[in-house]
């Protein structure tokens, strides 16, 4: 027999007001059992009465959640960013491009801003499209086949497994936004950012982390991260590993809201584990979650 419209509302005011819990509100709906009748002014007097006698009961003490980010942290191997040098030197290799700009401009490096915990080596987005790219003019294309350029390679030195979707992958405003300005100031095929691989938004989701991000902070897209893992590898492959994943927290879906984001993790079931780069809901916030983002030096907005 169906519910009629009034008895549903009062099964709601029920359940928001503790007289029936959720089962009990699914039985009664399903005619197992009855719904909850208002207390006569006979059975309230009764009620307070036989309260008066009952002895007091202690209320219970609430259980309290473990703060978000709580045990996140970095493999044991991870001490940090590698000299900035060094860096520039196997980015050059790897891909075959010119080291001199980034070297140079590496000897004047601004004060590293709040937030972040060192400076990082990227290869310029651009200049991995013109140099390794198909000719095609689709944008999410060639995204892709710079992001397949550098997953070849991190498999050149360590076991890497994409199962994520790259198909409709592109980087968000806010990141291509910032990009831009990184690739003005420096205009070489190697460039230097400012960034965290992580920690700082750990146990939270990218969406989450994406509302909190300051003033001249931005998500950094799946190319970026995959750099950062080529010359940090100790950042992500510790076997058995339970550290902190590296969630590109600069990609977006098509329609321009971050729906799925991919996420660099570590397969932890075995001691020679391989790396995942996996398709992750962008709303969901668990202990591993580490959203990797960029920050922009003050004299670099001038």
């Amino acid at each position: 027999m169906a519910i009629k419209s009034g008895q549903l509302l009062k099964l709601f005011e029920s359940v928001y007001s503790g007289q029936l819990s959720p089962q009990k509100a699914l039985d009664a709906a399903l005619g197992k059992d009855q719904l909850p009748t208002e207390p006569t002014k006979r059975q309230t007097k009764k009620t307070k009465a036989s309260s008066k006698n009952k002895p007091a009961v202690k209320p219970k003490k609430p259980v309290k959640e473990p703060a978000v980010g709580v045990g996140c942290v970095y493999p044991a191997a991870y001490q940090g960013p590698k000299s900035i040098a060094e860096q520039i030197q196997k980015l050059a290799k790897i891909f075959q491009l010119d080291p001199e700009p980034a070297l140079k401009f590496a000897k004047k490096l601004p004060p590293l801003p709040a937030g972040a915990e060192g400076w990082f080596a990227v290869p310029s987005l651009e200049v991995l499209i013109i140099k390794y790219g198909q000719d095609s003019d689709n944008a999410a294309r060639k995204y892709r086949r710079a992001i397949r350029l550098v997953q070849d390679k991190i498999m050149l030195e360590w076991p890497l497994s994409s199962q994520g979707s790259m198909l409709e992958l592109r980087l968000s405003e806010r990141t291509k936004k910032e990009a831009e300005l990184i690739a003005k100031v420096q205009p070489g095929d190697i460039q230097i950012i400012a960034a965290q691989l992580g920690i700082r938004y750990g146990g939270k989701s990218v969406a989450e982390a994406s509302e909190q991000f300051a003033a001249n902070e931005f998500g950094l897209g799946s190319v970026a991260v995959g750099a950062i893992i080529l010359t940090h590898l100790e950042r992500i492959n510790e076997p058995g590993s339970t550290a902190l994943h590296m969630n590109c927290a600069g990609d977006e879906d098509p329609c321009g809201k971050l729906i799925c984001v991919p996420l660099y993790m570590p397969d932890n079931r075995f001691d020679d584990s391989e790396i995942f780069y996996i398709s992750h809901i962008n709303f969901d916030r668990y202990v591993a979650s580490g959203p990797v983002s960029g920050f922009i030096p003050p004299t670099w907005e001038k």
